[in-house]
């Protein structure tokens, strides 16, 4: 036997090995139907059910119900809208699989897929069988199909069997158990008015029950294998996210790496998320519309209760940006003649700036032009948009009671709206250093 033969036979030895260590990768897995034959003609089908309905109404005695609508994709789209009131992003995956169902599946007649294995039903009734009707597994080589089915018993089921199986195969396929018995229930709850009773708690603890390893709030995929933290209603105060998971935030998609926790309000929205900003990966926050320009922010933000950004960091693609205000005009990024980089700022609840940093510019104090340059925090505007405080990056005399006063550089002074002097930093002339003045 030739070096080449031997190394064929072995390299296919292991392929087959290996995918026999997998019952997902290697056998399949799927859904279940109760086929019951004709007493006459016992290779002839008389009905067919889905093994998650059947179980749902005899064993737990839900009540099946997928509304009026005569077709199987309005009674695939009922259970989705369900789900989708608890998880969007999981109904939205769903969506998408199921318009690629029949794509991904051969249809075949005539055929036994055999005891997959892993139904394991609990009862089936009298003259009746549980036999598969499909056959899952990650396609393996081009052509492939995703789902083998069996048109036989496909063709016997109704429209809600039918609408509940494709669903079936989809929540099969995000789980990837042993087992469908997790899945069947979750199928047979969300195919009754049992549905109707669940909360956000129990959902989430129905969620847990089935195996799904993430759930969502306010539009964030939250990872339940890492620590959490959730209120007795069952709404999470902080949860990981999915790493490399999608966030929609002002209409764009924005990723996060799902290093640092998201913390969220009383009522859930969302108090802090950390996102990523990685260019070489296409990851580059989002746009914000500031007030003063689009600006790329990413990293960790903060927001007000419903929804207006309190602060977070601008990634500059530039040395500095350029901010004209009424009585100041600055770049940001920049300090003491240097860019610096990039910059932070808080808002108000308004969606107002209140602090940028690092800046420099020039600003109006009691009528005269006045230079300043700060760090992260130096810079600070009223809610008007009017500057509050600057440090100052020259001296600065100012007058009161008829005498002069030297504002020291280096140091920040207060303003009031009109630009006058409330507080600053002069000469302590005994101690040689500065000391804080103001003047009401």
């Amino acid at each position: 036997m030739s070096t080449l033969s031997r190394t064929a036979i072995l390299t296919l030895l292991v392929l087959l090995s290996a995918g026999s260590a997998s019952a997902w990768t290697y056998r399949g897995n799927g859904g279940y139907a109760v086929v019951c034959y004709k007493p006459e003609d016992t290779k002839t089908i008389a009905s067919a059910e889905l093994l998650d309905l059947y179980e749902g109404r005899t064993i737990r005695a839900f009540q099946i119900d997928l509304g009026p609508g005569p077709s199987l994709s309005e009674r695939l789209d009922l259970m989705l809208k369900r789900l989708e009131a608890f998880s969007p992003k999981r109904a939205q995956r769903y969506r998408e699989q199921a318009a690629s169902f029949s794509n991904e599946a051969r249809f075949l007649t005539g055929v036994d897929l055999g005891d997959i294995g892993d139904a394991d039903p609990i009862v089936v009734p009298v003259g009746c069988k549980p036999k598969p009707v499909v056959n899952q597994r990650e396609p393996e080589f081009p052509g492939d199909p995703r789902y083998i089915v069996q048109s036989d018993i496909w063709n016997a089921l109704d429209e809600n069997s039918k609408a509940a199986l494709i669903l079936h195969e989809l929540v099969y396929r995000e789980l990837k158990q042993e087992t469908s018995l997790r899945t069947r229930y979750f199928i047979s709850i969300i195919s009754s008015t049992e549905w109707t009773n669940l909360t956000a708690l129990t959902y989430f603890d129905l969620s847990r029950r089935v195996g799904f390893t993430s759930e969502e709030q306010s539009g964030v995929e939250l990872d339940l294998n890492r620590l959490f933290d959730r209120k007795p209603s069952g709404i999470f105060r902080s949860a990981y996210p999915v790493r490399d998971s999608v966030v929609g935030l002002y209409g764009q998609d924005v990723f996060t790496l799902g290093i640092e926790p998201v913390h969220f309000f009383e009522n859930g929205e969302i108090e802090s998320l950390t996102i990523s900003h990685v260019p070489r990966r296409g990851w580059n926050g989002f746009q914000w519309q500031s007030p003063y320009g689009i600006w790329t922010v990413g990293s960790e933000l903060r927001f007000w209760p419903g929804g207006t950004l309190a602060s977070g960091r601008v990634f500059l693609d530039t040395e500095a940006h350029r901010a004209v205000g009424s009585d100041w005009e600055a770049e940001l990024g920049r300090s003491w003649n240097q860019s610096l980089g990039d910059f932070t700022f808080e808002t108000y609840p308004s969606g107002a700036l209140k602090t940028v940093g690092p800046t420099e510019g020039t600003c109006t104090v009691e009528n005269t032009v006045v230079a300043f340059s700060a760090l992260s925090n130096g810079f600070e505007l009223y809610e008007s948009g009017r500057v509050k405080s600057a440090v100052l990056k020259a001296d600065f005399k100012i007058s009161r009671n008829g005498k002069t006063i030297r504002l020291l550089k280096g140091h920040a002074i207060e303003l009031d709206e009109s630009g006058r002097v409330l507080c600053g930093a002069t000469e302590d002339r005994r101690s040689h250093s500065s000391r804080r003045e103001c003047w009401p």
